[in-house]
Formats: C-alpha cells, structure tokens, sequence
C-alpha cells in the first residue's frame, strides 16, 4: 500500500485492514505476519504526514498487541519505532524515554536471540547518545551493531533487512567519529555508507550522506 497508493489512501487501507484484523480472534489469526508489516507501514506514513503523535500511538498500539499475543516482534519493533522518534530530533524527542524503550528492546532480543532487533536496539541507543550525549559511548554502541551487520549481512533470513540496517548506520556512525576528532574514519563510513545506499536506491538517505561527506572534508581542511 505505502508504495501504490498516496498518503491518504494508504492510511485508509491501513485503517481498515487493523480494523479487519481485530475481529480475528489471536494468535490463531494467519494475518499477523501481514499485520506486523501494516501497522509498521502505518506508522511511517504517520511520521511522514508529521502526525508524530499519532506515530507513536500506532507503535505503543504494536507493543500492546505483542504483550497479549505473546509475539515478541511487536514489542521489538513498537518500543524501537518509538525510540528512533524520542531520539532523534522530532516534537516528541525525549532521549531519557528513548534510551529506557532501546534498553527494553535490547534485552528482549538477546532473550529471544533476535539478532536483528538486537542491532536496532544498539542503533537506537547511539542515536541517543550521538544527539546531546557521549560521543565515545554511542561509538561503543554504532561499532557493536555494525559488528553484528557485518556477521549477518548474508544470513539468508535476515540479511536484506541487515543490509538496509548496515547502511543507515554506517550513515549515523559518521556523526560520533567527527564529533570525537576521528574525521578519516568518519569519511571512510561515508564513503561505505553511499555505496550500499545507492545500491539500495536510497536517494533521500544518499543525499543525507553526501551532505556529511561535505562537512567532513571541510573539517579535515
């Protein structure tokens, strides 16, 4: 639907494809891998209509869900969804709730041995700490999650989602290596980061990118 149909019509389908599901009775219901991809789907279209609040409604609605039907992934990615918009700078930015939600989320992926998840969670708790933080904490943090990119970049269950990961954090592991004096590695991360971008025809995070490539080899002289 996000792709199909404009921003209005994708909500409605979004809406009304919750709507439909609720009347399922759970877990039986087949719909809720489906169910997992609308309301993660409708929370961006949420975000890009800067409906922020209700972004974080649908997320909280996810964890919700996933304490009653006992799925894990609804939780993992409801507390995360939010904690990218309490940690970043949005209306609704609070990097306290972020980091406590990346916490929760961090520890339920180990439990579960959800790799994946694991390194959102430590994506999410370096944006905390990149904005307004320790730029050598959130390093601690990017350096762990790429190092689990980079063992899982070709699982073949999660490795297309790893990838999409490995290169929006490559992108975000820029800013603590220029914040910390390391400019050359921050420009070498650019660099990756552009490649896998362009590959994945990510132009809005590409043109991100490149805009930091210019900053830091304007801070290198």
């Amino acid at each position: 639907a996000f792709s199909l149909y404009t921003e209005p019509e994708a909500m409605n389908h979004y809406d009304r494809t919750v709507a439909l599901a609720s009347k399922h009775p759970w877990p039986e219901t087949e719909m809720t891998d489906d169910l997992l991809v609308v309301y993660t789907n409708r929370g961006r279209a949420l975000e890009l209509a800067l409906d922020f609040e209700g972004a974080v409604a649908n997320y909280q609605e996810m964890v919700r869900l996933g304490e009653q039907t006992g799925d894990p992934r609804f939780c993992l990615t409801g507390w995360l969804a939010e904690a990218t918009l309490r940690a970043t700078f949005t209306p609704v930015r609070n990097p306290e709730e972020a980091s406590r939600l990346a916490q929760h989320a961090l520890h339920l992926a180990r439990e579960q041995d959800l790799t994946l998840f694991e390194a959102r969670a430590l994506w999410n708790l370096m944006l905390v700490d990149s904005f307004g933080g320790s730029a050598e904490v959130a390093l601690v943090y990017g350096e762990e999650a790429l190092a689990l990119c980079n063992a899982y970049e070709n699982d073949q269950a999660i490795g297309p989602e790893i990838r999409q990961l490995k290169a929006v954090l490559l992108n975000d592991l820029y800013r603590p290596y220029l914040f910390s004096g390391q400019i050359r590695r921050a420009l070498e991360l650019n660099e990756e980061a552009q490649a896998l971008l362009r590959a994945q025809g990510n132009l809005p995070m590409l043109a991100a990118a490149l805009i930091h490539i210019a900053v830091g080899y304007f801070e290198l002289g």
